[in-house]
């Protein structure tokens, strides 16, 4: 026998007749479901939900709390079993089939491995904040979806423990025992008491107001500033009534931390408005997100305008369109080019531009007659060419990781690698971000993202080798060397965007400026050799010693 047939009420209380469930499809029969007591994931006011298994398939199985099935009861699990079937969405748990045999109404859901935003918010994990609000424009997502669903569905219950994540950090919202269509403009709860949690419901549902379905968007806000703060809201109250005529009217809300980023502070204000109708819509907040999101992660301001104009509603972006949106932005001249953009281009930028259409050939043969006397290419723009495309190779060994056998650009990654080799362009407007980028990567010494531990077991055990790395604050590095009696040394460098390398109060514009300052005063002596970036630099002998040139 099943669990869930071990679950079914004794005979003497009253059941529903077979009339009032036969508008639910019984898609999974009860001895199919498999599940014991102590697999309790979690319990609501409607529901217990398990871990379990139907058909082999790992579940999460949602039985109704009420063993009686009242009419009452009834309606509310029809209510969501029709809002989970018929809202399929990536960010809203995935309905798998229903139980609808007299003492067995069981919901099946696929089960999602990484628990709920306030266990995370509550563990110890290192996530950034950009991270947490990937989750929050996944949760606007979702509602946006139920919220423009025929009919609205407003979910009335939107919380962090209604919020799951999966195990590559995606949100499903879940739990639709409180939720309810829309008819009519407004909904009204009964004089008897509000749908819902207290500390995240809207002003007007606490008042027993009509509310519409920017009661959701209030508790989005509520919501927002939990991932910024990583508190609960409203902790400063111990009891229902001074928290009730706090947010009812006083206009009370939790308090932002001073340092939030202006965008970010004015959204979860506007989502937290006393007045429904001055709040936005979840499609307005999906877009307001997006720009949040790249705030976050760029400082750079030529980068994150990159970022925005080309690909403001993606975190992730395919190597091919990243470079080619770049080197057409930045780097190559543009269709028309002014006068001024011609004498200040250089030269593999006028081939470039001559090899694209035949039009453009005597345009670039005069510039070169203007510039060498002939209308020919002078003799160093293979050269030229050459470089270019190492510099390429060195962006795309920074920028790139490997998602299912293709090369993606992250936001955030992006962000952080602008933070050590940035800016994109220097004071005076140029482009220097590949330039200083492969002026790195080609010193021997340069290892990248590793950690003090194997940089201590890369060093060959030479008094003085040396390597330079990624420190794990993003825009810092450090230098890790091998020092007599098997002890190693590991200093951190500061880099500013506009200065360069900072090392005791000294800034070096180059690296290879640092390591020249660095070596009498560390007795630095052998680069540690094995840097997997020399490998670009050794496929093209005009630039094998490419670092030696700068």
């Amino acid at each position: 026998m099943s669990q869930a047939q071990q679950q079914t009420p004794a005979s003497h209380k009253k059941l529903p007749s077979p009339r009032q469930f036969n508008s639910i499809p019984s898609t999974i029969s009860s001895e199919e479901i498999e599940y014991s007591q102590d697999s309790l994931i979690d319990k609501g006011n409607f529901g217990s939900v398990y871990y379990g298994k139907v058909r082999e398939l790992p579940t999460a199985i949602k039985i109704l709390n009420d063993a009686t099935l009242t009419p009452k009861a009834l309606e509310t699990f029809q209510r969501e079993v029709e809002i989970v079937r018929n809202n399929a969405h990536p960010n809203i748990v995935r309905y798998l089939g229903v139980c609808a045999e007299p003492g067995n109404f069981i919901i099946v859901m696929e089960f999602i491995p990484g628990g709920n935003l306030q266990q995370l918010l509550e563990s110890d994990r290192n996530i950034t904040l950009f991270a947490l609000l990937v989750i929050a424009k996944d949760v606007a997502l979702g509602m946006n979806w139920l919220h423009r669903a025929k009919p609205q569905i407003i979910h009335r219950d939107l919380k962090l423990t209604n919020v799951l994540l999966d195990d590559n950090m995606s949100a499903k919202i879940c739990d639709f025992g409180l939720s309810q269509e829309k008819y009519s403009p407004y909904l009204r709860d009964p004089a008897t008491g509000a749908k819902g949690t207290p500390l995240w419901m809207a002003p007007e549902v606490l008042r027993l107001e009509p509310f519409n379905e920017k009661c959701d968007v209030y508790s989005f806000g509520i919501l927002l500033w939990c991932l910024v703060t990583r508190k609960e809201p409203f902790d400063e109250f111990t009891q229902f009534e001074p928290f009730y005529n706090a947010v009812c009217y006083q206009h009370v809300r939790p308090q932002l931390p001073a340092d939030t980023y202006p965008r970010l502070a004015n959204l979860i204000q506007t989502c937290w408005a006393p007045h429904a109708k001055t709040r936005p819509s979840f499609g307005d907040i999906i877009q307001e997100l997006y720009h949040v999101l790249v705030e976050i992660a760029i400082d750079d301001p030529v980068g994150r305008e990159f970022w925005k104009h080309n690909c403001l509603d993606r975190t992730s972006v395919y190597w091919e369109d990243f470079i080619e949106l770049f080197l057409e932005q930045y780097i190559y001249l543009p269709e028309t080019p002014t006068a001024e953009q011609l004498a200040q281009a250089q030269p593999f930028q006028l081939s470039e531009f001559s090899a694209r259409t035949v039009k453009n050939v005597a345009t670039v043969a005069n510039e070169w007659k203007r510039r060498y006397g002939s209308p020919k290419p002078p003799p160093n723009i293979a050269y030229l060419e050459a470089v270019l495309d190492i510099q390429i190779e060195c962006v795309k060994k920074l920028f790139t990781h490997n998602v299912g056998g293709t090369d993606m650009v992250n936001l955030e990654h992006f962000g952080n690698m602008l933070k050590w080799f940035g800016p994109v362009k220097d004071t005076f407007g140029r482009v220097t971000l590949f330039e200083r980028i492969a002026d790195i990567l080609g010193n021997p010494c340069f290892h990248g993202d590793l950690s003090a531990v194997e940089a201590q077991q890369k060093l060959p055990k030479i008094e003085g080798s040396y390597l330079i790395r990624f420190s794990s604050i993003a825009g810092q590095y450090a230098i890790s060397m091998y020092k007599r009696g098997d002890q190693y040394g590991h200093n951190r460098i500061s880099y500013n965007t506009e200065y360069g390398f900072y090392y005791k109060n000294e800034y070096y514009p180059t690296l290879k400026g640092l390591i020249d300052a660095l070596t009498p005063s560390l007795g630095l002596t052998t680069p540690c050799p094995g840097s997997k970036y020399q490998a670009i630099f050794a496929r093209d002998p005009q630039v094998a010693q490419y670092s030696d040139l700068h």
